[in-house]
């Protein structure tokens, strides 16, 4: 009750509910989802068929309709990912804007891996989730199996992983993210961890943080009606949404974990070479 009083002030929340659900797994796991990205974007659907579900929900009446708040809450995403991506950065001369958005959604997908749910081995109503769950027990190292939860020590790797597919039922896998591993360029770095060294080849994983501020509660055209919908149009102004910082964390390689209060990483400084150099590193 305390977070839903917070959401329905006029204070600023830092972060939104919708923000911090943004940053969950299995919400990473929808944006991985064909045609998700897209639909957030708000310029184009991935197939004729969701364009047309689109277009029926793609403008909020002034009437309050039960898909009001969605619509709203899709727009003011899609106005923040459009403004990430840097709409002019894909704009081309003459380009149709559905163009333009369709350029950006490619240039995201390009940084993600794979996610999917985890399934047993009698669902198959996602065909994708079924392929990914049948070649992760085939090669499990390709692969790790997420839980919801933060600070390293909760995945499930190689045996582990097949055992817990295998083994799982289906609310028990419900809760659980398949997701592709990433196989970054080795480097070779000395680390420091609790007064001891070690020295190896490393791997390391880049975060970006950023500073994101909206108004989403600005409305013309009349009140709230009486059971809470939005009776008028709603507008998104995005005011801040900018780089700040970045956090880098390096570990040594066969470490599948990558926590650093859990000692399985270490905080690193990146160093930018030159893009023939192959010999840069943390």
């Amino acid at each position: 009750r305390g977070r839903e009083l917070a959401e329905r002030s006029s204070a600023v929340k830092c972060p939104t509910l919708a923000y911090h659900l943004a940053g969950t797994k299995k919400v990473q796991q929808e944006l991985a989802r064909p045609g998700t990205v897209e639909r957030f974007l708000g310029r184009v659907a991935s197939s004729s068929g969701q364009q047309g579900s689109e277009e029926s929900e793609g403008s909020i009446s002034n009437e309050g309709s039960a898909s009001s708040e969605g619509v709203r809450r899709r727009q003011y995403h899609g106005a923040a990912l459009w403004q990430l991506v840097g709409a002019s950065e894909f704009s081309a001369p003459g380009a149709s804007p559905e163009a333009d958005a369709l350029k950006a959604a490619q240039e995201l997908r390009a940084c993600f891996a794979g996610l999917w749910p985890a399934v047993t081995a009698d669902d198959a109503s996602d065909p994708d989730a079924f392929a990914a769950r049948a070649d992760a027990l085939l090669n499990p190292g390709k692969y790790v199996l997420k839980p919801q939860r933060e600070g390293g020590g909760n995945n499930f790797y190689g045996a582990e992983l097949k055992r817990k597919l295998l083994e799982s039922g289906g609310a028990e896998l419900a809760e659980l993210v398949l997701m592709e591993r990433i196989q970054p360029p080795l480097q070779p770095a000395v680390l420091v961890t609790r007064g001891q060294v070690r020295a190896g080849p490393t791997l390391s994983e880049l975060g970006v943080f950023g500073t994101f501020l909206a108004v989403d509660d600005q409305r013309t055209g009349g009140p709230l009606n009486s059971s809470g919908k939005e009776g008028a149009t709603t507008t998104t102004t995005v005011l801040v949404n900018e780089y700040a910082g970045h956090i880098l964390r390096t570990k040594l390689e066969g470490v599948d974990e990558g926590g650093v209060a859990t000692g399985y990483a270490v905080l690193s400084s990146p160093i930018l070479v030159d893009g023939d150099d192959k010999t840069g590193g943390e």
